[in-house]
C-alpha cells in the first residue's frame, strides 16, 4: 500500500493564520490577552490541584508575550508564570509525587531549572520573530531598490486610506519615470543603470516623510503615496517633491530627468487606488509626450473617482500645471 504525502500547505494554514492575528494585534491587546492567559491558567491550576499538572500550559503566555511584546515582557511573564506554578505546586520535579517532601537542594534546583526553562524559550520565541520579521521585510521590498514592491505598496496604500479617512486629509498619489534610464543601460551598460536606480531610491526615501511610501512599479517607474492636511498642501508637496528629485538627477553623471504625474485627493470616501495610480500614470506620459522632464498634477474631488479629461500646455520644469477638478455625478 502506497501512502501519500500529506499536502503541508493545510497543515500549515492554522498555524500562519494563528501567526498572522497574533503580529497585528496592538500593544494593548497583546497585553490584555498575556494578563487573561496567566490569570485563566493559574485559576484553573488552583482549581485543579496538584493532582493535575499545568505546567505545560504557562508556557503558552510566556511564547505569546515573546512574539508579541519582545523579550523583555516574555520574560517578565515566564518569571510571573513560574512564582504562579511553585506557589500552588511547589517546588516539584517532572516525576516527583505531587505532597512528597524534598530538600532544599532540590527544591532550588528544580526552580532554577524552571527559570532555564523560561529563558530558554523566551530567547527561541524571540529568534523566531526576528527572523520572521527579517523575512517579512525581505517580502515587501525591491532587492535592487530597496523600495516598497508592489504587494506591500497595496497594503500601505490601504493604510493612508484609513488614516485620511478618519482625520480628513487629502491623498497624493505622484508616479515617476526617469527620462534618458534607457540610453544609460544602452550606453553605459546595465550595472550603471542599476546604479543610477539605487541612487534614486535612496535619495527619494530620505527626502519623503517616514509615514509616506516610495514603491517601485517595475523598470525606472516609481509611485510615491503621500497624506497631506489639504489638496493646497497636496500640491505644494507636489511641487517640492519633483523640484528635489530634479535636484537629485542632477548629481548623477548621466543625463538623467523624470518625468511626474501626480493626482491629489481631496476626499478620502470611496477611493479607488489603482483608478489613481492610472490618472497620474496617464498624466506622466501626457509629460513624456510633451517633451519631458517636467511634471503635471490634477485634483480628483468626490466620492466616486473618474479618470482626468482635462487638459493644459506642458509645463516648464518647476511649473505647476493645474487640471480642472473631476467631481462625482
Amino acid at each position: 500500500m502506497r501512502v501519500l504525502p500529506m499536502d503541508s500547505a493545510i497543515g500549515d494554514r492554522p498555524i500562519n493564520s494563528l501567526i498572522g492575528w497574533m503580529t497585528k494585534l496592538s500593544r494593548q491587546q497583546a497585553i490584555a490577552a498575556t494578563i487573561a492567559m496567566v490569570a485563566f491558567i493559574a485559576l484553573a491550576d488552583w482549581l485543579t490541584g496538584m493532582e493535575f499538572g499545568m505546567g505545560a500550559l504557562y508556557m503558552l503566555p510566556v511564547c505569546f508575550a515573546a512574539w508579541t511584546l519582545g523579550g523583555g515582557v516574555g520574560l517578565v511573564t515566564g518569571i510571573v508564570s513560574a512564582l504562579f506554578s511553585l506557589s500552588l505546586n511547589g517546588p516539584i520535579g517532572p516525576f516527583q509525587i505531587p505532597g512528597q517532601t524534598i530538600g532544599e537542594l532540590a527544591a532550588a534546583w528544580n526552580t532554577a531549572m524552571r527559570l532555564l526553562v523560561v529563558v530558554m524559550l523566551v530567547m527561541l520565541v524571540g529568534g523566531f520573530r526576528r527572523s520572521f520579521d527579517e523575512e517579512r521585510r525581505r517580502g515587501q521590498i525591491d532587492p535592487l531598490t530597496g523600495a516598497y514592491n508592489r504587494s506591500a505598496f497595496d497594503t500601505r496604500i490601504d493604510t493612508a486610506i484609513g488614516i485620511a479617512r478618519r482625520h480628513d486629509l487629502a491623498l497624493v498619489f505622484a508616479y515617476i519615470d526617469l527620462d534618458g534610464f534607457k540610453q544609460v543601460n544602452d550606453t553605459h551598460g546595465h550595472a550603471a543603470g542599476d546604479e543610477v536606480l539605487k541612487t534614486f531610491s535612496a535619495a527619494a526615501s530620505g527626502i519623503i516623510r517616514q509615514s509616506d511610501s516610495l514603491c517601485r512599479i517595475g523598470g525606472d517607474e516609481f509611485i510615491v503615496l503621500m497624506v497631506t492636511p489639504s489638496i493646497a498642501r497636496g500640491y505644494a508637496a507636489v511641487e517640492k517633491l519633483y523640484d528635489r528629485l530634479s535636484r537629485i538627477l542632477e548629481t548623477l553623471p548621466y543625463d538623467v530627468t523624470c518625468s511626474m504625474g501626480a493626482a491629489v485627493i481631496d476626499r478620502a470616501g470611496a477611493i479607488e487606488s489603482q483608478r489613481c495610480i492610472a490618472l497620474a500614470d496617464a498624466l506622466m506620459y501626457e509629460v513624456k509626450r510633451s517633451g519631458k522632464n517636467a511634471y503635471r498634477v490634477t485634483q480628483i474631488s468626490g466620492d466616486r473617482l473618474r479618470p482626468g479629461t482635462g487638459s493644459a500646455v506642458p509645463p516648464r520644469r518647476g511649473q505647476l500645471a493645474s487640471f480642472p477638478a473631476q467631481s462625482a455625478a
